[in-house]
């Protein structure tokens, strides 16, 4: 325990070292999340920044809904909060293979229970310990209906080979300042499945969303990456007027820290050798 505790300590000092920046600095940087501790990270995001135009991603084979990728509750409010700008994946057990989204289009989140992969302690502290217990105890399987709290824009997408001389505790620990999990734990609980797969790693720009619902679907459940989202109530939410108390959506990050996580991320994603991938658009 004690060499392995030491290992994601080495990992995290290299990989913070290549980006120049604390391992805190993400946290503590994002605008939204400043002074909003035991609020779930629910507040919205940079509510004085315009937000960019967004291309929704159709739902195969039905234009009435949007492409919606399956993420843990605690990962979602850190993504929609500014906290976290990454999602890693090996993909679900009933796919063959996890494909990222096709670059610029926007997708939904949709939060699930966390499979046993523990926030981090910085996470827990932004939105209080027992918020972040119920947050990754949450099952929403049962509901009617759940909550869209956020979209996101894959802005580029790497991949580690499953060969790789890299393995998923290194990557999970070097890229522990732009995500909320514990690394040990999204290594051993969440990227341990189907180790003969690579992992994909998603940079991801999110934008927050308020009063936002969708119906449960068949297919929306399950071992499964992607399910879909109403997209009338995304579509009504983008629509709303930037005046007081109107808007419903907002950036997560300034562009500023957008660029500064980016170019973070991708420093440490090239000295791990992780390989871009160009998903078909």
């Amino acid at each position: 325990r004690r060499a392995l505790d030491g290992r994601v300590a080495s990992e995290l000092a290299q990989g913070t070292r290549r980006a120049g920046i604390s391992p805190a600095a993400p946290l503590a940087a994002a605008g939204s999340t400043e002074g909003q501790r035991g609020s779930e990270m629910q507040a919205p995001a940079l509510p004085f920044l315009s937000l960019p135009p967004l291309r929704l991603l159709e739902a195969a084979g039905d234009p009435a809904r949007v492409a919606a990728l399956k993420e843990g509750a605690l990962a979602v409010r850190a993504l929609r909060s500014g906290a976290q700008v990454l999602a890693l994946r090996r993909g679900g057990l009933r796919e063959a293979t996890f494909c990222p989204p096709p670059p610029g289009a926007a997708f939904a989140l949709l939060e699930t229970g966390y499979h046993g992969a523990r926030a981090s302690a910085q996470a827990r502290l932004e939105v209080g310990g027992s918020a972040a217990e119920a947050l990754e105890s949450y099952d929403p399987k049962g509901l009617a209906s759940v909550a869209v709290r956020a979209l996101a824009v894959c802005d580029e997408a790497w991949a580690l080979p499953a060969e790789a001389e890299a393995d998923a505790l290194d990557l999970a620990a070097a890229l522990a300042p732009w995500h909320a999990h514990d690394p040990r734990a999204l290594a051993e609980a969440r990227l341990a499945a189907e180790p003969r797969r690579a992992i994909t790693i998603m940079l991801l720009r999110a934008v927050a969303l308020q009063g936002v619902a969708t119906d449960v679907v068949e297919g929306t459940w399950g071992c499964r990456s992607w399910a879909t989202a109403d997209r009338a109530a995304i579509e009504e939410a983008l629509r709303c007027e930037p005046e007081p108390g109107g808007r419903r959506a907002f950036p997560a990050l300034s562009q500023a820290r957008w660029e500064q996580a980016c170019d973070g991320v991708r420093q440490t994603l090239d000295a791990l050798g992780c390989a871009r991938i160009t998903p078909p658009s």
